[in-house]
């Protein structure tokens, strides 16, 4: 048995995204839970209206567009000298798994 570090960019963790006209966008650990979700799941939110009702809007659609999703498991590319995402340049999280 051995363990395997990787690394991913930070957005992975937590994302957030102003919209032009000032909404907020949260994908993070937990950021449902003031809207009824499970605290306990990765959650898309927004402050704009529309996902007050529906628990969507074009907003978290715009977001994700802007996400970094580099993962080193997955995607080309590695970790900078400084431990920034190659990808986007925002800092890196490590990943370990165990492998048998």
């Amino acid at each position: 048995m051995y363990y395997l570090t990787e690394h991913a960019c930070i957005q992975n963790e937590h994302f957030e995204y102003t919209t032009p006209k000032g909404y907020r966008v949260l994908w993070a650990l937990g950021a449902g839970k003031a809207f009824g979700m499970n605290p306990h799941d990765w959650a898309w939110t927004c402050t704009c209206t529309g996902f007050k009702f529906r628990k969507k809007c074009k907003h978290i659609e715009e977001a994700k567009k802007a996400q970094c999703t580099w993962d080193g498991h997955w995607d080309e590319g590695e970790v900078t000298k400084e431990g920034k995402c190659p990808r986007c340049g925002s800092d890196t999280i490590e990943n370990t798994r165990t492998e048998r």
